[in-house]
C-alpha cells in the first residue's frame, strides 16, 4: 500500500497545495509539456494569493503606487467576475475592521474608495444598515464622486512584487531539474525562463490579460539575475 492511500484527506490537501509552493521536492524527469502546466499552474495560484496577500494592508501614501499595496475590488472583478463572492467576502472583512482608516485612505487612493463601494453596495442589497460615515460617503459619491486620474498619473511606480512573482516562477521550475537560464551559445537547451515564458503566452491566450507582457526570454532572464544577486527567498 502507497503511503499517499493511507494518509488523511488533511495530509492530502496539504500535500496537494505544498507541491505549488518553492518549498519540498518536485518530480524530476517529466516532459517539458508537463512542467509547463505545472508552472502555469504555479503562476495562476501566486496571483491569486497576490491579491489576498494585498487585501487588508493599510496604503504607505508616501511611498507606494496606488494598487501596489492594496486590494482593488474592481480590478479584481474585472479580471475576473466568477469571482464576486470571493471578492466581497475580503471588501466586508475589510470594511467590519478598518472602516475609519478606509475612509481616510478614500481620499487619496482608489483602491481603498472601491472598497468602500463595493461594501455599501452590499450592505444596501441586503437593506442592511449604514454608520454615519459610509452614509455620507454614499452622499458625496452620488454629489460629488473623486476624479483619481490625476494621482495616477502621478503614481505611476512599476511594483516591485512583479518582479517577485516572475522570479518565483522561475524558481518553480527551476525545482523541476532545469537549469534557471541559458547563455547565448545554449539557445537550443529549454531553461526555467524559457518555461515561464511559453508558460506565460498559454495563460494570456486562455484569457489572462496579466500575462501579456513582461514575460520575454530576456526580460526574465535579467529578472531572475537582478533578484537571484539580492538574495530573494521562497515565497511558498
Amino acid at each position: 500500500m502507497k503511503d499517499e492511500d493511507s494518509e488523511s484527506p488533511l495530509m492530502a490537501r496539504l500535500r496537494k497545495v505544498g507541491d505549488l509552493t518553492l518549498t519540498g521536492s518536485k518530480p524530476q524527469g517529466l516532459p517539458l509539456s508537463e512542467i509547463k502546466a505545472r508552472v502555469m499552474a504555479f503562476m495562476l495560484a501566486n496571483e491569486s494569493m497576490s491579491a489576498v496577500i494585498a487585501f487588508g494592508d493599510s496604503v504607505d501614501k508616501d511611498d507606494a503606487p496606488e494598487g501596489l499595496k492594496h486590494y482593488d475590488p474592481a480590478r479584481e472583478l474585472l479580471k475576473d467576475d466568477s469571482k464576486l463572492d470571493e471578492i466581497l467576502m475580503l471588501v466586508e472583512h475589510d470594511i467590519n475592521l478598518r472602516e475609519e482608516a478606509l475612509l481616510q485612505e478614500a481620499q487619496e487612493h482608489q483602491s481603498s474608495y472601491n472598497v468602500l463601494l463595493f461594501g455599501v453596495a452590499a450592505k444596501l442589497a441586503r437593506d442592511e444598515p449604514l454608520s454615519d460615515a459610509l452614509r455620507g460617503f454614499v452622499v458625496q459619491h452620488l454629489i460629488n464622486p473623486p476624479n483619481f486620474s490625476n494621482q495616477s498619473k502621478k503614481k505611476s511606480k512599476r511594483s516591485p512584487h512583479d518582479d517577485e512573482r516572475k522570479y518565483f516562477a522561475i524558481k518553480f521550475a527551476a525545482q523541476h531539474g532545469l537549469n534557471p537560464t541559458r547563455n547565448d551559445e545554449a539557445k537550443h537547451r529549454q531553461s526555467a525562463c524559457d518555461v515561464v515564458a511559453e508558460a506565460a503566452i498559454e495563460l494570456w491566450k486562455m484569457g489572462y490579460a496579466q500575462f501579456s507582457t513582461g514575460y520575454g526570454f530576456d526580460s526574465l532572464r535579467s529578472i531572475y539575475k537582478r533578484e537571484n544577486k539580492a538574495g530573494k527567498t521562497s515565497c511558498g
